[in-house]
């Protein structure tokens, strides 16, 4: 079976960061090249949502079909790019969860099928750690095109399912939106310079 894409959406404004938190370094290097590297190591397929490579960049990525039109407009970038591909589905990922590993993205990729398998961690859906089908495609532009923005929405509006997410995977959501939350996740051991 072919492993879903996972498709990272790095295109967003860092405001509550005050910069741009996919070129931050973590372990010596930008964290969107640390993340990348997470995933590559999963043996999973990756892409760049919202961001196009320079010139030195190995990665391969793409620019929002809307610019700066919120995550929900990346997730459509995200299935139309992997529904081209010819993949059934993709996993949904933040530029800001450095502790993204094969672990979690096996235990996402091994549940059951629907058009949006949501991971729950203390009873919040994780939008931004979530597989999507890609025939879910044509119900979330229905939901652009009506203004519909949000991550909440576009899930309210797809056939899903919510899963638990294993006590010993929870680390794996870690993320971080200031610069103290990424401090606190090096406090509690989570990431190592």
């Amino acid at each position: 079976m072919k492993k879903p894409l996972v498709a990272i959406l790095a295109g967003g404004k860092s405001i509550r960061f005050g910069r741009d938190k996919a070129r931050i370094e973590i372990q010596g290097k930008p964290l969107l090249e640390h993340l990348l590297q997470r995933i590559d190591a999963a043996n999973f397929p990756s892409l760049v949502i919202g961001r196009e490579p320079q010139q030195h960049d190995s990665w391969e990525g793409i620019p929002d079909r809307q610019p700066d039109a919120g995550p929900a407009e990346g997730l459509a970038s995200a299935l139309a790019y992997a529904a081209s591909l010819g993949y059934a589905e993709l996993i949904l990922l933040a530029v800001d969860m450095p502790c993204i590993d094969a672990p979690f993205l096996d235990w996402l990729s091994g549940l059951p099928a629907s058009e949006a398998v949501i991971p729950v961690l203390a009873d919040r859906d994780q939008y931004c750690a979530a597989r999507f089908a890609t025939q879910a495609l044509a119900t979330i532009d229905k939901n652009l095109r009506r203004s519909k923005r949000s991550l909440h929405e576009q899930v309210a509006s797809l056939r899903s399912q919510r899963y638990k997410i294993p006590p010993e995977l929870t680390h794996a959501c870690s993320s971080f939106n200031t610069p103290s939350e990424l401090i606190e996740l090096f406090d509690k051991g989570l990431l190592h310079d």
